[in-house]
C-alpha cells in the first residue's frame, strides 16, 4: 500500500488512509509522458535507516534535464522487519511519499515526485531492517506548478523571468518618473526633463504645463530616445495673455536597449517657459504561460 502522510508512530491512520485515497494533488498523471521503463536500482540490499539518491534526469535516465517531476515503480521485497520507504526529493521530505511493507512479503507502488536538489530523489529505509529495492523510471513532466517556484532570491511581485543566459527574479512593471521644474525656453530645443531606463519596451508619457511673457506665444515639445532621436509624440501648444498657462501632454510607446529619455521643448512664437513637467516611463509586457496549482 502506497501513502503520502504518515502519523509520528509511522502508523497510518484511517483518516489519512481515505483522504489519500480519494485525493492525492500529486498521483494525477496529467502532463505525464510514459517512456519504456528504465531501472535506476536493481535489487539492491538496504540496510535500516540507509537511503538510496540516484539521479533522475538527464545522462542516462532517458529523462530530459527540463523535467520537473519523475514517475517511478518501487518495490520492495526480502524485508526484515515491517515499515516503509520515505521517497522525496532530496534534502526536502516535506511533501515525502511512503512504501509500506510488512516483514517478508513484497510491496510495490507508482509514486510521482518533483526532481531534488542536482537532479536526484532519495529513497530512505525507515524500518527496523534491510529490505531489497528496485526503482524504475516510468514516465516524466516538464510541467511547472505554483508550488515549484521557491520565493528564495526574489521579493513580492517579482517573476522568474529567462533572460536567455540563465533565470533571474524580475519584477515584470516598472514605473520611473522624474520632475523639471521652472525653466525659460529658447528657440533652440532645450532638454526640460529626463529620466533613465533599463532596456526594455515602455509607454512614455509626458504633462507639462507652459506660460508665455507675450501677447502670444506658442512652444513645441517633443520625446527622444536615448540616442536623442525625435520619437512620434511631438505636440504644439498655443498660449496667449488672456490665457497665458496652458497644460500639455504627449504619449509614446518605444523599445530601448537602455539609457535617458528625455522631453525637449523650444519656443516656435513669442517668449514663454515651461512652468512645470513631469515624465512618467512605465515598463510594458508580461510574464505569461501555463502555471499549475
Amino acid at each position: 500500500m502506497s501513502t503520502r502522510s504518515r502519523t509520528a508512530l509511522g502508523v497510518t491512520t484511517l483518516a489519512a488512509v481515505v483522504a489519500t485515497l480519494c485525493f492525492d494533488p500529486f498521483a494525477s498523471a496529467a502532463g505525464v509522458v510514459s517512456i519504456t521503463p528504465h531501472t535506476l536500482e536493481n535489487n539492491v540490499s538496504l540496510a535500516s535507516g540507509r537511503s538510496l539518491t540516484p539521479v533522475v534526469s538527464g545522462g542516462s535516465t532517458t529523462v530530459p534535464t527540463d523535467a520537473t517531476r519523475v514517475t517511478f515503480s518501487v518495490t520492495v521485497s526480502r524485508a526484515a522487519a515491517s515499515g516503509w520507504v520515505a521517497i522525496n526529493p532530496w534534502q526536502d521530505a516535506s511533501g515525502a511519499s511512503f512504501e509500506n511493507f510488512t516483514a517478508g512479503s513484497t510491496a510495490s507502488g507508482t509514486f510521482t515526485e518533483p526532481v531534488g536538489l542536482q537532479n536526484k530523489v532519495q529513497f530512505t529505509n525507515s524500518s527496523a531492517g534491510s529490505i531489497t529495492l528496485t526503482v524504475r523510471i516510468t514516465g516524466y513532466s516538464t510541467e511547472v506548478r505554483a508550488g515549484d517556484i521557491s520565493p528564495a532570491g526574489g521579493s513580492a511581485g517579482q517573476v522568474l523571468t529567462n533572460t536567455g543566459s540563465g533565470v533571474q527574479w524580475q519584477t515584470p512593471s516598472d514605473a520611473y518618473s522624474e520632475y523639471g521644474g521652472f525653466q525659460n525656453l529658447t528657440a533652440s530645443p532645450l532638454s526640460v526633463v529626463s529620466v533613465t531606463l533599463p532596456a526594455g519596451a515602455y509607454v512614455a508619457s509626458a504633462m507639462y504645463e507652459a506660460f508665455t511673457y507675450s501677447a502670444s506665444g506658442a512652444i513645441e515639445c517633443e520625446l527622444a530616445d536615448p540616442a536623442g532621436n525625435p520619437l512620434p509624440s511631438n505636440r504644439n501648444t498655443y498660449l496667449s495673455s488672456s490665457i497665458p498657462q496652458v497644460s500639455g501632454s504627449m504619449q509614446v510607446l518605444l523599445q530601448t536597449t537602455g539609457g535617458a529619455v528625455q522631453v525637449r521643448c523650444h519656443s516656435t512664437l513669442g517668449t514663454n517657459a515651461i512652468y512645470s513637467i513631469t515624465l512618467i516611463a512605465s515598463r510594458v509586457g508580461a510574464a505569461h504561460g501555463q502555471v499549475e496549482g
